[in-house]
């Protein structure tokens, strides 16, 4: 895909086009919690997205749009290494152990 079209399709959806991020191809690992998984297999695949994120060269840019955004745009899951609950709110990956 050209970067032209990526470009343009991240913009559709609302998402910076962050060139180098260390999420790309990987999108599975940063969704929120499915219904049909266990809170343990979410929790370890969110505390792995986490680390991918600690670990991007476009964190600081992909956390400035993500606290850019209101509460009710905010994607949910794993994004610039937060979570991003149902409501939108923001909270540090040391409350994922407390979230059942």
């Amino acid at each position: 895909m050209s970067a032209t079209l990526t470009g343009l399709l991240a913009e559709l959806r609302g998402a910076p086009a962050l060139d180098g991020a260390a999420c790309t191809g990987r999108g599975h690992l940063f969704d929120d919690r499915q219904t049909e998984e266990t809170i343990d297999t979410w929790r370890h695949r969110a505390s792995h997205a986490t680390s991918i994120c600690r670990s991007c060269p476009v964190l600081a840019s992909c956390r400035e749009w993500l606290e850019s955004l209101a509460p009710d745009r905010r994607p949910h899951g794993v994004v610039a290494g937060l979570h991003v609950d149902q409501r939108g709110r923001i909270q540090q990956p040391t409350e994922l152990e407390h979230i059942a």
